[in-house]
């Protein structure tokens, strides 16, 4: 900011140079002032870093993209064709969700922080019902993801649930898969946790 404040009081002393002094000044000036503008760069975000780039993590695939936190998929994922094989979680809020034999009111995905090489994320869901004869309860948790890169081939993908956490190995694949044939998982009875 004060870089700018002096660049304007030398604006108003160019007004008494001559033109051809003058202009040169003022092309410094122009270039000096585009330099104040804001540094907020979202390209060079992890999700737009990795868009399109496919990680094998166990028997699936990972990929990226800005509008959506991230791709799952698994080949052969359900033993019927009513399960996708590709999935995409979204951040914000899902009402009503069927999963794992509950019914949670609301499933709330948040990203916790996104840099150039790390991407945390979080999933809230509230107490649900189990649907009927469901022998598991179905209580309020939090889940969180970390996706860490740590060379241009290889990433570590930590999961945490209360004091329990577990990483994982995930390195760059030569494999891909369609993101148009993914499904929302939340909605489609799939989670991230």
């Amino acid at each position: 900011m004060l870089n700018c404040i002096m660049l304007y009081c030398i604006m108003l002393y160019l007004v008494k140079m001559k033109t051809t002094m003058k202009n040169l000044l003022y092309l410094f000036f122009t270039i000096t002032l585009l330099g104040c503008s804001s540094d907020d760069d979202s390209s060079q975000k992890f999700r737009n870093i990795y868009e399109d780039t496919f990680w094998q993590l166990g028997d699936g695939l990972l990929t990226f993209s800005p509008d959506k936190l991230f791709y799952d998929y698994v080949e052969n994922r359900g033993d019927d064709d009513s399960t996708s094989d590709g999935t995409f979680y979204k951040e914000g809020s899902f009402d009503n969700v069927p999963l794992n034999d509950c019914i949670f009111g609301n499933i709330t995905y948040i990203v916790i922080e996104e840099d150039n090489d790390t991407l945390s994320l979080r999933s809230v869901q509230s107490n649900g019902a189990p649907t009927p004869g469901a022998p598991s309860p179905c209580t309020y948790g939090e889940f969180n993801v970390v996706f860490q890169i740590i060379n241009e081939n290889a990433m570590e993908f930590t999961t945490s649930i209360d004091q329990y956490t577990e990483t994982y190995s995930a390195v760059r694949s030569s494999r891909s898969f369609s993101t148009n044939d993914c499904v929302n998982g939340t909605l489609n009875g799939q989670a991230w946790w």
